[in-house]
């Protein structure tokens, strides 16, 4: 009987420590990216608006080049995005002396539905493949980066933001 409870206190604690590794090496959903400092990575993702995908349409970083801009990953199946994306839409609508562009990870169906239910006119492109996700190491949502005219992450924002938070963000960018 005492062999038997030491061999399954043994493979417990085997299971247990496996999983505490796998806890402390996996990326946290809210933490940075890593990027401040660097030149925004490139991509080009087809926008989506309230009437649907339109794969003729292409944005990404290099289309706001000359202006700061903050650059958003959100998606419609996570809270904390539905939360800040009115803060989104008004930043969106001041125009400017800045530009805002988002990325929406969820099928680009679900993100054109949310948009026409919520009266959102933001610019957002699809990130169908994770491509622009990987290519800023954006493992959690909402994710936020404010990049300077010259297209320097000034700011690498991970989690729900303020107002405040990212009016500050835009100033260091526009500097």
């Amino acid at each position: 009987m005492n062999w038997q409870r030491a061999k399954w206190v043994g493979l417990t604690g085997a299971v247990l420590a496996a999983l505490l590794v796998a806890i402390a090496l996996r990326p946290a959903a809210h933490e940075a990216s890593g990027k401040e400092g660097e030149v925004v990575a490139e991509f080009a993702l087809p926008r989506i608006a309230a009437n649907g995908l339109d794969e003729g349409t292409l944005d990404g970083p290099l289309n706001h080049r000359g202006k700061p801009f903050l650059l958003h990953f959100w998606a419609p199946s996570c809270g904390p995005c539905r939360e800040e994306l009115p803060i989104w839409q008004e930043l969106a609508q001041h125009g400017g002396d800045f530009t805002v562009l988002t990325v929406a990870g969820d099928e680009s169906a679900e993100v054109a539905t949310y948009l026409t239910e919520h009266h959102l006119t933001l610019p957002v492109v699809w990130d169908e493949n994770g491509s622009a996700h990987r290519a800023l190491n954006v493992w959690g949502i909402p994710h936020t980066f404010a990049i300077s005219r010259a297209g320097v992450v000034v700011r690498d924002l991970p989690g729900a933001q303020t107002r405040e938070a990212l009016q500050a963000a835009l100033t260091a960018a526009a500097k």
